[in-house]
């Protein structure tokens, strides 16, 4: 990608994630964020980010998008679903801690 910017890189992300590309999603998304310091993750990023995780169980890297979603106050409804759902997936059963805004999430399982 010649310059990319953060519709790009989703798309791309995005993309190899919905064609069962787990791995490939998560390899490029690291890569993104190592080699472009200007892209900065937003909502989207991080759910597809977290689904990625979810399927293969990373758990390291989930942990990191928590602190991302927390330090960057990204607790939206999608993100907050996305991060329980990932926790369970790895097999967690305690869910993290999420602002009052989770509140109907929690209530959903």
């Amino acid at each position: 990608m010649p310059e990319p910017n953060n519709v790009s890189y989703n798309a791309v992300v995005s993309g190899l994630a919905q064609h069962g590309l787990y791995k490939e999603s998560l390899s490029f998304f690291k890569k993104m964020q190592s080699l472009y310091s200007g892209l900065f993750l937003d909502e989207f990023t991080i759910v597809i980010g977290l689904s990625s995780c979810a399927v293969f169980g990373e758990v390291e890297l989930l942990q990191q998008l928590h602190a991302v979603v927390v330090v960057l106050r990204l607790e939206f409804d999608a993100v907050c679903n996305a991060l329980i759902d990932a926790y369970g997936k790895c097999g967690y059963r305690r869910y993290p801690d999420l602002s009052y805004k989770a509140f109907l999430t929690y209530h959903t399982l």
